[in-house]
Protein backbone atom coordinates (compact mmCIF):
# COMPACT_ATOMS: atom_id res chain seq x y z
CA UNK A 1 0.00 0.00 0.00
CA UNK A 2 1.88 3.38 -0.84
CA UNK A 3 1.85 5.84 1.68
CA UNK A 4 -0.63 8.34 0.10
CA UNK A 5 -3.24 6.01 0.12
CA UNK A 6 -2.04 5.04 4.04
CA UNK A 7 -2.56 8.84 4.69
CA UNK A 8 -6.26 9.14 3.02
CA UNK A 9 -7.33 5.57 4.68
CA UNK A 10 -6.66 7.70 8.13
CA UNK A 11 -8.26 10.84 7.06
CA UNK A 12 -11.24 8.78 6.45
CA UNK A 13 -11.13 6.73 9.38
CA UNK A 14 -10.93 9.90 11.71
CA UNK A 15 -13.84 11.50 10.45
CA UNK A 16 -15.95 8.54 10.74
CA UNK A 17 -15.14 7.33 13.91
CA UNK A 18 -14.71 10.25 15.80
CA UNK A 19 -16.67 13.32 16.54
CA UNK A 20 -16.61 15.84 19.30
CA UNK A 21 -16.93 14.76 22.57
CA UNK A 22 -19.40 16.15 24.98
CA UNK A 23 -21.20 15.53 28.01
CA UNK A 24 -24.18 16.93 29.70
CA UNK A 25 -25.35 16.88 33.52
CA UNK A 26 -28.31 14.74 33.46
CA UNK A 27 -29.73 15.61 36.83
CA UNK A 28 -30.24 18.88 36.61
CA UNK A 29 -33.83 20.25 37.33
CA UNK A 30 -34.70 16.30 38.08
CA UNK A 31 -37.06 15.35 40.74
CA UNK A 32 -35.02 14.92 44.46
CA UNK A 33 -36.09 14.75 47.44
CA UNK A 34 -34.70 14.13 50.58
CA UNK A 35 -36.22 12.16 55.03
CA UNK A 36 -36.62 15.88 56.51
CA UNK A 37 -36.15 19.46 55.38
CA UNK A 38 -34.49 22.43 57.43
CA UNK A 39 -36.47 24.98 56.07
CA UNK A 40 -38.65 25.35 52.88
CA UNK A 41 -36.24 27.20 51.26
CA UNK A 42 -33.56 24.64 51.79
CA UNK A 43 -35.11 21.76 50.00
CA UNK A 44 -34.02 18.83 47.62
CA UNK A 45 -34.51 20.74 44.60
CA UNK A 46 -31.75 23.02 45.59
CA UNK A 47 -28.96 20.24 45.13
CA UNK A 48 -30.08 19.80 41.67
CA UNK A 49 -31.02 23.75 40.22
CA UNK A 50 -27.45 24.37 38.51
CA UNK A 51 -26.16 26.81 41.08
CA UNK A 52 -22.81 25.67 42.85
CA UNK A 53 -21.85 29.09 44.62
CA UNK A 54 -21.20 27.20 47.58
CA UNK A 55 -20.45 30.19 49.85
CA UNK A 56 -23.73 30.49 51.11
CA UNK A 57 -26.10 28.24 53.17
CA UNK A 58 -29.17 29.41 51.09
CA UNK A 59 -27.94 27.91 48.04
CA UNK A 60 -27.99 24.56 49.57
CA UNK A 61 -30.22 21.16 50.29
CA UNK A 62 -30.26 21.12 53.94
CA UNK A 63 -32.13 18.39 56.40
CA UNK A 64 -32.83 19.06 59.57
CA UNK A 65 -30.41 18.56 63.11
CA UNK A 66 -30.82 16.06 65.16
CA UNK A 67 -31.55 12.65 63.22
CA UNK A 68 -30.16 9.39 63.38
CA UNK A 69 -29.59 9.20 59.90
CA UNK A 70 -30.31 11.57 56.75
CA UNK A 71 -30.65 10.80 52.86
CA UNK A 72 -31.03 12.67 49.51
CA UNK A 73 -32.31 11.17 46.50
CA UNK A 74 -32.45 12.04 42.67
CA UNK A 75 -34.04 10.18 40.07
CA UNK A 76 -32.40 11.14 36.69
CA UNK A 77 -35.60 9.77 34.69
CA UNK A 78 -33.02 7.59 32.23
CA UNK A 79 -30.35 4.95 32.69
CA UNK A 80 -27.08 5.77 32.98
CA UNK A 81 -23.94 4.14 32.40
CA UNK A 82 -20.69 4.32 34.81
CA UNK A 83 -21.41 8.41 34.54
CA UNK A 84 -19.12 10.94 36.42
CA UNK A 85 -20.97 12.21 39.97
CA UNK A 86 -19.73 15.31 41.28
CA UNK A 87 -21.10 16.55 44.76
CA UNK A 88 -20.46 20.38 45.65
CA UNK A 89 -19.95 21.20 49.66
CA UNK A 90 -20.85 23.96 51.57
CA UNK A 91 -17.72 26.07 51.96
CA UNK A 92 -19.52 29.33 53.57
CA UNK A 93 -19.05 30.71 57.42
CA UNK A 94 -22.41 31.51 59.22
CA UNK A 95 -21.01 32.93 61.73
CA UNK A 96 -22.11 36.24 63.00
CA UNK A 97 -20.06 38.46 65.88
CA UNK A 98 -20.81 41.72 67.16
CA UNK A 99 -17.80 43.56 67.83
CA UNK A 100 -16.76 47.16 69.38
CA UNK A 101 -13.70 47.12 69.61
CA UNK A 102 -10.55 46.78 67.69
CA UNK A 103 -8.94 44.34 69.83
CA UNK A 104 -12.41 42.32 69.90
CA UNK A 105 -12.58 42.72 65.92
CA UNK A 106 -8.90 40.72 65.57
CA UNK A 107 -10.13 38.22 67.99
CA UNK A 108 -13.41 37.74 65.86
CA UNK A 109 -11.44 37.22 62.61
CA UNK A 110 -9.33 34.53 63.77
CA UNK A 111 -12.83 32.95 65.21
CA UNK A 112 -14.38 33.23 61.82
CA UNK A 113 -11.20 31.74 60.10
CA UNK A 114 -11.43 28.66 62.66
CA UNK A 115 -14.92 28.40 62.05
CA UNK A 116 -14.31 28.76 58.27
CA UNK A 117 -11.53 25.82 58.03
CA UNK A 118 -13.35 23.48 61.00
CA UNK A 119 -17.03 23.95 61.84
CA UNK A 120 -18.26 24.53 58.09
CA UNK A 121 -16.57 21.09 56.94
CA UNK A 122 -17.77 18.43 60.14
CA UNK A 123 -20.57 17.37 57.87
CA UNK A 124 -18.43 15.64 55.01
CA UNK A 125 -16.97 12.70 56.67
CA UNK A 126 -18.91 9.72 56.27
CA UNK A 127 -21.35 10.37 53.41
CA UNK A 128 -22.52 8.11 50.99
CA UNK A 129 -23.30 7.35 47.36
CA UNK A 130 -25.66 4.75 46.21
CA UNK A 131 -27.09 3.96 43.30
CA UNK A 132 -29.57 1.43 41.52
CA UNK A 133 -32.02 1.15 38.42
CA UNK A 134 -35.10 1.19 40.67
CA UNK A 135 -36.85 3.43 43.29
CA UNK A 136 -35.04 2.55 46.14
CA UNK A 137 -37.30 1.71 49.33
CA UNK A 138 -34.32 1.69 51.93
CA UNK A 139 -31.75 4.71 51.24
CA UNK A 140 -28.86 2.17 51.20
CA UNK A 141 -30.79 -0.23 48.70
CA UNK A 142 -28.40 -0.47 45.19
CA UNK A 143 -25.15 -0.46 44.99
CA UNK A 144 -22.38 1.54 47.62
CA UNK A 145 -20.56 3.96 45.32
CA UNK A 146 -18.27 5.83 47.09
CA UNK A 147 -17.89 6.34 50.85
CA UNK A 148 -16.27 9.76 52.21
CA UNK A 149 -13.98 9.48 54.49
CA UNK A 150 -11.24 11.81 56.33
CA UNK A 151 -11.34 13.85 59.12
CA UNK A 152 -14.26 14.60 61.34
CA UNK A 153 -13.35 18.05 60.81
CA UNK A 154 -13.41 17.79 57.24
CA UNK A 155 -10.51 19.58 57.00
CA UNK A 156 -8.74 16.78 54.25
CA UNK A 157 -11.81 16.15 52.31
CA UNK A 158 -11.68 18.33 49.08
CA UNK A 159 -14.86 21.26 48.74
CA UNK A 160 -15.90 19.31 45.49
CA UNK A 161 -16.28 15.26 45.14
CA UNK A 162 -15.17 13.93 41.75
CA UNK A 163 -16.08 10.06 41.27
CA UNK A 164 -17.09 7.69 38.90
CA UNK A 165 -20.04 5.20 39.62
CA UNK A 166 -20.01 2.13 37.92
CA UNK A 167 -22.48 0.07 36.49
CA UNK A 168 -25.97 0.78 35.18
CA UNK A 169 -28.00 2.86 37.37
CA UNK A 170 -30.87 5.89 37.33
CA UNK A 171 -31.63 6.72 41.61
CA UNK A 172 -28.46 8.64 43.22
CA UNK A 173 -28.81 8.27 46.98
CA UNK A 174 -26.36 10.86 49.36
CA UNK A 175 -26.71 8.86 52.60
CA UNK A 176 -25.08 9.98 56.20
CA UNK A 177 -25.80 8.41 59.72
CA UNK A 178 -22.31 10.26 60.93
CA UNK A 179 -22.45 12.90 63.12
CA UNK A 180 -19.30 14.62 63.64
CA UNK A 181 -20.53 17.64 65.61
CA UNK A 182 -23.11 16.23 67.92
CA UNK A 183 -26.03 17.66 65.60
CA UNK A 184 -26.78 14.25 64.57
CA UNK A 185 -26.57 12.80 60.78
CA UNK A 186 -27.16 16.12 58.70
CA UNK A 187 -26.66 16.61 54.27
CA UNK A 188 -26.24 19.74 54.03
CA UNK A 189 -24.37 20.37 49.96
CA UNK A 190 -25.02 22.97 47.44
CA UNK A 191 -25.69 20.47 44.41
CA UNK A 192 -25.16 16.95 42.91
CA UNK A 193 -24.23 16.78 38.94
CA UNK A 194 -23.77 13.58 36.92
CA UNK A 195 -21.98 13.98 33.80
CA UNK A 196 -22.80 11.36 31.02
CA UNK A 197 -22.21 11.32 27.00
CA UNK A 198 -24.76 13.31 25.42
CA UNK A 199 -27.48 10.90 23.38
CA UNK A 200 -25.75 9.25 20.38
CA UNK A 201 -22.62 9.41 21.48
CA UNK A 202 -19.80 7.16 23.47
CA UNK A 203 -16.13 6.35 24.64
CA UNK A 204 -14.23 7.90 27.54
CA UNK A 205 -14.17 11.24 25.50
CA UNK A 206 -17.44 10.35 24.22
CA UNK A 207 -16.48 10.59 20.94
CA UNK A 208 -17.62 7.66 18.84
CA UNK A 209 -20.79 8.08 17.26
CA UNK A 210 -23.85 5.15 18.63
CA UNK A 211 -25.16 5.20 14.32
CA UNK A 212 -21.75 4.24 13.50
CA UNK A 213 -22.09 0.73 14.93
CA UNK A 214 -23.12 -1.99 12.99
CA UNK A 215 -25.91 -3.13 15.30
CA UNK A 216 -28.19 -6.07 14.65
CA UNK A 217 -31.06 -3.77 16.06
CA UNK A 218 -30.17 -0.34 14.93
CA UNK A 219 -32.57 1.59 17.27
CA UNK A 220 -31.29 -0.32 20.20
CA UNK A 221 -29.87 1.69 23.03
CA UNK A 222 -26.41 2.69 23.10
CA UNK A 223 -24.28 2.23 26.89
CA UNK A 224 -22.62 5.55 26.70
CA UNK A 225 -19.01 4.27 27.67
CA UNK A 226 -18.55 0.70 25.60
CA UNK A 227 -21.22 1.95 22.64
CA UNK A 228 -22.33 -2.07 23.54
CA UNK A 229 -25.18 -3.22 21.13
CA UNK A 230 -28.02 -4.97 23.46
CA UNK A 231 -29.12 -7.17 20.10
CA UNK A 232 -25.92 -8.01 18.76
CA UNK A 233 -23.94 -7.57 15.38
CA UNK A 234 -24.62 -7.58 12.25
CA UNK A 235 -23.32 -10.14 9.77
CA UNK A 236 -19.98 -9.42 9.45
CA UNK A 237 -18.88 -7.56 12.66
CA UNK A 238 -18.24 -8.11 16.12
CA UNK A 239 -16.56 -6.84 19.01
CA UNK A 240 -18.86 -5.02 21.78
CA UNK A 241 -19.82 -2.01 20.09
CA UNK A 242 -19.86 -4.14 16.78
CA UNK A 243 -17.11 -2.05 15.15
CA UNK A 244 -14.79 -4.61 14.36
CA UNK A 245 -14.88 -6.20 11.25
CA UNK A 246 -15.13 -10.60 10.43
CA UNK A 247 -12.20 -11.80 8.06
CA UNK A 248 -14.22 -13.03 5.19
CA UNK A 249 -12.59 -16.55 3.75
CA UNK A 250 -11.78 -15.51 0.27
CA UNK A 251 -9.04 -15.71 -1.77
CA UNK A 252 -5.34 -14.96 -1.16
CA UNK A 253 -4.57 -11.71 -2.19
CA UNK A 254 -2.77 -13.46 -4.70
CA UNK A 255 -6.13 -14.16 -5.88
CA UNK A 256 -7.39 -16.67 -8.15
CA UNK A 257 -4.74 -18.72 -10.51
CA UNK A 258 -5.54 -15.88 -12.89
CA UNK A 259 -3.88 -12.99 -10.81
CA UNK A 260 -7.29 -11.43 -10.02
CA UNK A 261 -7.98 -9.90 -6.96
CA UNK A 262 -12.04 -10.30 -5.23
CA UNK A 263 -13.63 -6.67 -5.94
CA UNK A 264 -15.13 -7.42 -2.65
CA UNK A 265 -12.29 -7.95 -0.86
CA UNK A 266 -9.32 -5.37 0.26
CA UNK A 267 -5.72 -6.86 0.57
CA UNK A 268 -1.92 -6.48 0.39
CA UNK A 269 0.96 -7.87 1.49
CA UNK A 270 0.45 -7.06 5.00
CA UNK A 271 -3.31 -6.67 5.78
CA UNK A 272 -5.33 -9.38 3.87
CA UNK A 273 -8.36 -10.90 3.06
CA UNK A 274 -10.19 -7.71 4.99
CA UNK A 275 -13.88 -7.62 3.40
CA UNK A 276 -13.94 -3.47 1.96
CA UNK A 277 -17.14 -3.00 4.11
CA UNK A 278 -14.79 -3.62 7.64
CA UNK A 279 -12.13 -1.62 6.01
CA UNK A 280 -12.00 1.46 7.69
CA UNK A 281 -12.87 -0.14 11.24
CA UNK A 282 -9.45 -2.50 10.47
CA UNK A 283 -7.91 0.57 10.32
CA UNK A 284 -9.24 2.12 13.00
CA UNK A 285 -8.21 -1.14 15.73
CA UNK A 286 -4.55 -1.01 14.14
CA UNK A 287 -3.87 2.63 15.05
CA UNK A 288 -5.11 2.54 18.35
CA UNK A 289 -2.08 -0.69 18.99
CA UNK A 290 0.76 0.52 21.11
CA UNK A 291 3.03 0.55 18.59
CA UNK A 292 0.35 1.52 15.56
CA UNK A 293 1.39 0.50 12.34
CA UNK A 294 4.84 0.09 13.32
CA UNK A 295 5.07 -4.10 12.43
CA UNK A 296 2.77 -3.29 9.11
CA UNK A 297 5.61 -0.94 7.41
CA UNK A 298 8.03 -3.11 8.30
CA UNK A 299 6.09 -5.74 6.41
CA UNK A 300 5.99 -4.03 3.35
CA UNK A 301 7.55 -5.62 0.57
CA UNK A 302 10.51 -4.00 -0.96
CA UNK A 303 10.35 -5.53 -4.33
CA UNK A 304 7.50 -6.42 -6.85
CA UNK A 305 4.99 -9.63 -5.91
CA UNK A 306 3.50 -10.18 -8.81
CA UNK A 307 4.44 -10.13 -12.71
CA UNK A 308 3.93 -7.24 -14.87
CA UNK A 309 1.78 -8.74 -16.73
CA UNK A 310 -0.73 -9.62 -14.11
CA UNK A 311 -0.80 -5.40 -13.88
CA UNK A 312 -2.47 -5.52 -17.39
CA UNK A 313 -5.46 -7.43 -17.16
CA UNK A 314 -8.66 -5.90 -17.53
CA UNK A 315 -10.00 -6.72 -13.89
CA UNK A 316 -6.97 -5.31 -12.66
CA UNK A 317 -6.78 -1.76 -13.72
CA UNK A 318 -7.03 0.53 -11.41
CA UNK A 319 -6.04 -1.21 -8.24
CA UNK A 320 -3.40 0.15 -6.04
CA UNK A 321 -1.78 -3.05 -5.90
CA UNK A 322 -0.50 -2.97 -9.81
CA UNK A 323 -0.73 0.81 -10.17
CA UNK A 324 3.21 1.27 -10.05
CA UNK A 325 4.41 -1.58 -12.49
CA UNK A 326 6.35 -0.76 -15.09
CA UNK A 327 7.58 -2.96 -17.87
CA UNK A 328 11.31 -3.91 -17.12
CA UNK A 329 13.80 -2.00 -20.12
CA UNK A 330 14.83 -4.47 -22.50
Amino acid sequence: MSPMLLCLLFAVTSSVLLIAGKRSNVALNKTAWMSTTMEHSLAASKAVDGVTDADTYQSSAHTKEHERRAWWKVDLEREVQSPLVKLYFRTDCNLNLHVKSKKMFDFSILIRNWYQEYVNKYRRNGVQLYTSLRKPADPKEGKLCQTVGGSPYGTDIPDILNTTCSGTWRFLTVYTETSNDRQGAVLDFVEVEVWTCTNGTYGDSCNKSCDGRHCKTPNGKCYHVTGKCSGGCESGWNGTDCFQGIPAEVEDCAGPEDGAVPDNVYCNEVTRNVPVQALEATIAGIEQKKDGFRKEYGMLPTEFTAPYEDSQKPENAGKNKFREYFPCAV
